[in-house]
């Protein structure tokens, strides 16, 4: 990959607005959602503690959005890792998929599904009020839709965006689509610098 070959360099605003990144003018300190991990475990943001983590609102039986940017978060996350151990830099990227389909999610669909892409990877499930709830603070919505797929049921409308919440628990900025792993690695590059910095 292209980015491999040169020294990553920390972007000015208007450089990741290019890669589509939109930052919030203030970050916003993030509230324990009542959700719960893939394993059963309760999650709170103290698991956003020192990573930058990017969040996809999605659900396991979509059939297009989510598997093409969870396959692109897992692809972006093996380069990063790969470069922080070279580097011998501590882990700080988290890719987290919540589920907006919790009448048919469960831990079981979720553990499989997100491992699918990356084995570090987290899947969130909750009630549905719990979801809309979190969402709320990330400005993140989904509705069930009217369409019905023969094969996969009811399909659920859901935001498009992936969501930064920063090494603080804030909600840092949202990515627009579409997505491309070496924008991802680019973007994440940059924050981590700019993070370092401080």
């Amino acid at each position: 990959m292209l980015w491999l070959d040169q020294t990553p360099r920390q972007l000015d605003m208007s450089e990741l607005k290019s890669l589509g990144l939109f930052r919030l003018p203030e970050p916003l300190q993030i509230t324990d959602p009542a959700l719960f991990d893939e394993v059963g475990d309760p999650f709170d943001v103290e698991r956003f503690s020192g990573r930058w983590s990017f969040i996809f609102f999605g659900y396991t039986r979509c059939p297009d959005i989510c598997p093409v940017t969870m396959s692109i978060l897992g692809q972006a996350e093996r380069l990063i890792s790969a470069e922080e151990r070279e580097d011998k830099a501590s882990a700080s990227f988290q890719g987290v998929l919540v589920s907006v389909d919790p009448d048919r999610d469960n831990q079981d669909t979720m553990n499989a599904y997100v491992k699918a892409f990356s084995p570090r990877f987290i899947g969130l499930i909750g009630s549905d009020a719990s979801v809309k709830s979190f969402g709320l603070q990330l400005g993140a919505g989904f509705r069930r839709g009217g369409t019905v797929d023969t094969e996969l049921g009811y399909l659920v409308e859901h935001s498009p965006y992936i969501f930064v919440v920063d090494p603080a628990g804030r909600y840092y900025g949202y990515i627009k689509p579409p997505f491309d792993v070496n924008r991802m690695v680019r973007i994440y590059s940059s924050l981590r610098q700019a993070r370092e910095g401080l």
